[in-house]
């Protein structure tokens, strides 16, 4: 065998190698043109409708509902400062509660002598032991009395005396 009749042989065998191919090339081509392309093209095109639909909705959505959303917090922080000039008068009216029963409790409670200070052993047991419960109800104690009658009622007091801005 000679030098040219060896590579005529290689190049039969390569070409025999490339019809082979060729063919199974062309069945994959058919099958991708006869089979699923246009239905997945349409499936795509259906699916991308379906998308814009949804899409258009979510804004018509998005558009009610936020603006309901945004009265809602605007009434929301009305409110909330509302309740804060309120919270700020509740502690201006407690503190002169406070303030009017200590007076109250210092007013009321005179020096003792000294022979009152000290008690005899049984009445301090006395005042140890719980009292049974009573049928009426008891009165306050004494840290707890309101200020006296003569008193002049107090004006409620002004947002600048409880320190909030209204």
């Amino acid at each position: 065998m000679t030098f040219a009749t060896f590579t005529n042989v290689i190049v039969i065998l390569l070409c025999g190698a490339v019809l082979v191919q060729s063919v199974r090339m062309m069945k994959s081509f058919q099958a991708v043109k006869d089979g699923g392309l246009k239905d997945m093209v349409a499936a795509l095109d259906m699916a991308t409708g379906q998308a814009r639909a949804v899409l258009s909705e979510m804004k018509e959505t998005l558009r009610t509902d936020g603006a309901a959303h945004a009265r809602t917090v605007a009434q929301g922080e009305a409110m909330r400062e509302e309740l804060t000039v309120m919270v700020g008068i509740a502690n201006a009216v407690a503190e002169r509660i406070l303030e009017t029963v200590e007076a109250n409790n210092k007013a009321e409670v005179p020096a003792l002598p000294k022979k009152a200070a000290r008690k005899p052993a049984a009445a301090k047991a006395a005042e140890t032991v719980p009292a049974p419960k009573a049928k009426a109800a008891k009165p306050a104690p004494k840290s707890v009395k309101t200020a006296p009658a003569k008193s002049a009622p107090q004006a409620a007091p002004s947002a600048a005396a409880t320190g909030v801005r209204g």
